[in-house]
């Protein structure tokens, strides 16, 4: 809750992952427009002495434009009512959609829904090749680190690195340092940077 320890709120915890697989879904981010607000001004502090300041967003949203022409409209917060930790992606094309769902709201809600042009989205399997490499156990939120790891541990093993580079983490922080530029100057900012 601290903006001097963290750089900002939700749009840092949980904006970058999200920047992150628009841009792996989507390609290179060309620009971005972006608004925050703080909805909870004090916050209790940890050891129940008291209220502190909040100075870092509790809610951010923010617009891309993709450099292959796409456009993306994106949400993180953590102060949202009826919308319970996860992630939800969707992307729409000219003869058809997908979206994908990640939640916490009930036991089994995560899922991959498919569309094509007559608009309405039917359940999918997830294709066996993702099945295979997941563990068969626990929520997705576990499932996924684990999965991560997994991943870590082969790749120290060979040398050779099937995930993403430190390249892509830069585009990353890139596009998080652009979208926190757009916010702190309400502007459109373009990348790269």
């Amino acid at each position: 809750m601290d903006r001097a320890r963290t750089g900002g709120g939700a749009i840092v915890e949980y904006g970058i992952h999200t920047l992150d697989l628009a841009r792996w879904i989507m390609g290179d981010i060309r620009s971005v427009c972006a608004t925050s607000r703080t909805w909870i001004p004090t916050r209790p502090l940890p050891e129940a002495s008291g209220f502190d300041t909040v100075d870092v967003d509790d809610g951010t949203a923010w617009l891309l434009e993709f450099a292959g022409g796409a456009i993306g409209l994106c949400h993180a917060g953590w102060a949202t009512v009826g919308r319970p930790p996860g992630i939800e992606v969707r992307v729409f094309g000219t003869t058809g959609a997908a979206r994908c769902i990640l939640s916490d709201d009930l036991p089994g809600a995560e899922g991959i829904w498919m569309s094509e042009a007559d608009g309405h989205f039917r359940q999918a399997d997830i294709p066996a090749h993702f099945a295979a490499r997941m563990p068969e156990t626990g929520a997705w939120w576990f499932r996924w680190p684990a999965h991560l790891i997994r991943r870590f541990v082969a790749e120290i093993g060979t040398g050779e690195s099937a995930g993403p580079t430190f390249e892509d983490g830069v585009a990353a922080q890139e596009a998080l340092a652009a979208v926190i530029h757009a916010v702190n100057e309400r502007r459109w900012v373009d990348l790269p940077r």
